[in-house]
């Protein structure tokens, strides 16, 4: 590692520190990029083998799980944070549009 580097695991030693979300200094010039994977969907539930199988299952929606955890999700998220919000990319699937 080279001069004012850090490790991945004393990166991740960090990040479990901080409060969740990240505190954002709104003032700083530079931008938050949060990843956000959907919630469980119908096809969480089934064998790979009906995935492959079941073409419903290739863009299904969220479970009653995957809507409650996209709901929290969004809870946690300060009025501040979603101000800052200047853009949402998501899939065109249904179980990311429904998350998003």
């Amino acid at each position: 590692a080279g001069e004012g580097r850090i490790g991945t695991k004393e990166f991740w030693q960090v990040q479990k520190r901080r409060p969740w979300p990240a505190q954002v200094d709104l003032v700083t010039p530079y931008k938050m990029v949060y990843l956000i994977r959907h919630g469980e969907c119908i096809a969480d539930q089934c064998s790979m083998e009906e995935r492959r199988s079941n073409q419903n299952l290739q863009d299904c929606g969220l479970t009653e799980k995957g809507v409650k955890d996209s709901k929290e999700f969004s809870a946690k998220m300060t009025e501040k944070h979603m101000n800052a919000v200047e853009l949402v990319v998501s899939s065109p699937l249904k179980r990311a549009l429904h998350s998003a």
